[in-house]
């Protein structure tokens, strides 16, 4: 089985890395109370529609920051530490994705975005982390169904092919401008096509994956046409490979 590709740390990376961790853990506290109290105004019935409004605009970027926390955390881990990624069980990828597509049918309904399944073999078992692999499938259906066009649909369809699970999701979205794609999977990178469809996003989820499949001895890839949409392929080792 490959090893995983982490990158190795110095004591003075591994310090910084420890306090952005530790940083990033207690904000996220006061930053729950701060979206539980603003929850808590916008759902009063006797508030004016001014302070409503200035509530519901300084929620959003409430959850936005809960976000950034949340995927900070998760990369610093994975990336910087390799927690989770190297505790590697045997994984029953169907069950996954059947888990996956059932929580996504209702967010995609209410985005107009029509999610189409390909056949689907019974998938041969993987090792891996459930609780990150899950997590890799699901920011890549997520971008997906935020960044097609409603009305379009998103195809997913996965298959064992030479020693790997291949899993490809593909959009008729926005598409990635051939100038961005070489920087898609940098750190807090945010193309503009993006950021003009919808202004939540980190720009650490597809670095997030990229780590994951690799810690697992896999990858990804994708083709993206701009106006046309984009195509990923996430690659996992099979048990037996």
């Amino acid at each position: 089985m490959n090893e995983p590709i982490l990158p190795a740390l110095d004591a003075h990376t591994d310090q910084k890395t420890e306090f952005f961790m530790a940083a990033s853990h207690q904000l996220k506290s006061p930053v729950a109370v701060v979206q539980w109290c603003l929850n808590s105004i916008t759902e009063k019935q006797d508030i004016d529609p001014e302070t409503r409004k200035l509530a519901e605009r300084a929620l959003v970027q409430a959850d936005a920051m809960s976000q950034l926390l949340g995927d900070m955390l998760r990369v610093f881990r994975i990336i910087h530490k390799g927690h989770g990624v190297e505790t590697l069980v045997p994984i029953n990828m169907n069950h996954l994705l059947e888990g996956v597509l059932k929580q996504y049918e209702l967010i995609a309904l209410q985005q107009q975005v029509k999610i189409q399944v390909g056949p689907m073999e019974q998938l041969p078992l993987v090792l891996g982390n459930e609780t990150y692999l899950q997590q890799a499938v699901i920011n890549i259906l997520d971008n997906a169904i935020k960044y097609s066009t409603a009305g379009s649909s998103v195809e997913l369809s996965a298959y064992a092919k030479g020693g790997m699970i291949e899993i490809t999701i593909a959009d008729h979205g926005i598409g990635i401008p051939e100038a961005e794609q070489s920087r898609l999977f940098t750190e807090f990178f945010r193309g503009e096509l993006a950021k003009d469809k919808t202004a939540n996003g980190t720009g650490l989820g597809l670095v997030l994956v990229k780590h994951i499949l690799e810690g697992m001895g896999g990858g990804i890839s994708y083709t993206s046409v701009p106006g046309r949409g984009t195509t990923f392929l996430l690659r996992i080792p099979t048990a037996a490979a």
